[in-house]
Formats: structure tokens, sequence, C-alpha cells
């Protein structure tokens, strides 16, 4: 799930985290909250992008859309999973 944190009651952003749960049925099985994106005034979404794959349904890999945009993908790993990355 993707959320926007509001910082006041003006509804200024704090920032956008993803959470996750393997079982939407558990309300304790969510994950703890990761910032993706510090303020900003976007909104954001994630759109799966194999055969099916919806803005409800993502796989390992999606498109990351900022304010109607879409310039990055997003990888998801498995919990101790290695992004191979430098």
């Amino acid at each position: 799930m993707l959320m926007n944190r509001a910082r006041d009651p003006g509804w200024s952003q704090e920032g956008a985290y993803v959470t996750f749960n393997p079982d939407v049925a558990d309300p304790r099985g969510w994950s703890r909250p990761a910032k993706i994106r510090d303020a900003g005034q976007y909104y954001v979404q994630v759109i799966g992008t194999a055969r099916g794959e919806t803005d409800k349904l993502a796989g390992r890999v999606a498109r990351l859309f900022v304010h109607g945009r879409s310039n990055e993908e997003i990888v998801f790993l498995r919990p101790g999973e290695s992004a191979g990355l430098p």
C-alpha cells in the first residue's frame, strides 16, 4: 500500500511511504511504513507492468508514477533478498 503522510492540519505533505502485508485479512500483518519520497505536492501510484497487472495488483516489477508521470521503475524484493546494487 502506498500512503502520503501529512505533517500538519493544513495537510502539507511530509512524504510518501510504502507498507506490505502478505495477508490483508490480517490487520497486524502490515510492515513498518518505509519512506520512498520526501515531501512534495504530488500523488504517488504504482502500476504493474506484466499482463493482467493493474494499480491494484503489481508483481515484482512495476512503474512508479509521481504526479501522473512515470520516470522510474520499482522492483520489489523479498525480505532478505539483495538488490545487487553497489
